[in-house]
């Protein structure tokens, strides 16, 4: 069976400023070079607009080089 945690098993505060989209997909790139399948990402954000405004980014730079 899989199993699923997170690296170093705690959580980390996010940076107070988002990754440039090459940088994301060369990290998740390395993660799936090492094996992994399953990741969780997430955006720093303040308020909702932000919230969006980062998934949105990730969605339409990140996202794509997966697919």
């Amino acid at each position: 069976a899989r199993r699923r945690g997170h690296v170093g098993g705690r959580y980390e505060a996010a940076a107070s400023t988002r990754k440039a989209p090459a940088e994301a997909i060369a990290e998740i790139r390395a993660y799936q070079d090492a094996g992994v399948t399953f990741l969780t990402a997430g955006v720093p954000w303040a308020n909702a607009a932000e919230l969006r405004s980062g998934l949105r980014e990730f969605a339409k730079e990140v996202m794509p080089a997966f697919r």
